[in-house]
């Protein structure tokens, strides 16, 4: 029979998943390596006839799987032999993600203090122009030694490109969560913020959307 499945919720990091039925008490997969986007938009399969409830399960990066009850349409029409199609959902699982092998580990940095004697500047719910204004304002009025203070995010990212996942450097590196949304300067590596940023011009500003990059600015320092 041919029913139509639908995933309401699908995390960024879920699939492909293997389709399974209740028929052989989900041991075996009727259909493999379907992908997200299909299950998102709805899709069409051939489930084994006499199913009542279909498994559906991620696999690689993350591990978790969703029960879907199929239930028999009613109709009181002569030669309709029912239709069958999908329903709510029946139980719950905790999804287990883990993270790319080979990432490396740098900062994300939202706001800055250059010296004790003057104000901070927190830009991270901000701009981007308003982040590169604040590199200006920092390497102006940076005195080594000084006191001051730096407010960053060790993360864990690929590479820093367009669509690029920056994870929150946190839990001993085995979660799947993300920078906060906001506006950062890019540290490549953790090594120390106040040395990094008095020593490097330009510096890249991105800006982080639903956990992943959607833009990367590169800011000047102009003396």
């Amino acid at each position: 029979m041919i029913v139509f499945l639908k995933l309401t919720t699908a995390g960024i990091d879920s699939g492909p998943f293997d389709l399974y039925s209740n028929l052989d008490a989900y041991s075996e997969p009727f259909e493999e390596n379907v992908s997200r986007d299909s299950l998102i938009a709805g899709y069409s399969t051939t489930v084994p006839d006499n199913a009542t409830i279909v498994r559906i399960t991620s696999k690689e990066n993350c591990i978790s799987s969703v029960d879907i009850t199929l239930r028999d349409v009613e109709c009181d029409l002569a030669g309709y032999t029912g239709e069958i199609t999908t329903s709510s959902t029946t139980s719950t699982t905790t999804t287990i993600c883990i993270r790319p092998a080979g990432l490396t580990t740098g900062n994300c940095i939202s706001s800055i203090k250059p010296n004790e004697n003057v104000a901070s500047w927190n830009f991270k719910n901000t701009s981007a122009i308003d982040a590169c204004n604040a590199f200006t304002y920092f390497r102006d009025n940076y005195v080594p030694g000084a006191g001051g203070g730096i407010g960053y995010k060790e993360i864990q990212y690929s590479q820093l490109q367009i669509g690029e996942i920056l994870y929150d450097n946190i839990q001993s590196y085995t979660n799947c969560i993300s920078v906060d949304d906001g506006y950062y300067w890019f540290q490549p590596t953790n090594s120390n913020q106040f040395t990094y940023f008095a020593n490097t011009n330009p510096i890249n500003i991105v800006t982080v959307l639903n956990g992943v990059v959607s833009a990367i600015d590169p800011c000047t320092y102009v003396p």
